[in-house]
């Protein structure tokens, strides 16, 4: 597990799962991770309905690999308001080099 926090230092917690293994089907925030001594490097933060079918196809998948991503963590939430939200405030907070090239 992995803890993020947004700007007010409220906390989520990301269950870890390697990177290119079957995501569960839940609906959520993600993180594309790359593990480093010490911790994770955080490349990209989305939402989505169901995880597991966003990721089959992303468009910002080849981004993912030349980050060197090893995980993907994901906290559940339910509710695309909740989601949004949650995905925006950690956008805010992190600087995440995928997310820029949107």
């Amino acid at each position: 597990m992995v803890t993020l926090k947004n700007l007010f230092g409220v906390e989520f917690h990301f269950e870890l799962y390697r990177f290119g293994d079957v995501y569960p089907a839940v609906s959520g925030v993600y993180a594309v991770l790359r593990e480093v001594k010490g911790g994770y490097n955080i490349g990209y933060i989305g939402e989505a309905g169901d995880v597991r079918t966003r990721h089959a196809n992303h468009e910002h998948h080849d981004d993912f690999v030349d980050f060197g991503a090893t995980h993907l963590g994901v906290h559940a939430v339910l509710g695309e308001v909740k989601r949004k939200d949650i995905e925006a405030q950690l956008i805010a907070k992190y600087d995440l080099p995928i997310n820029k090239k949107k």
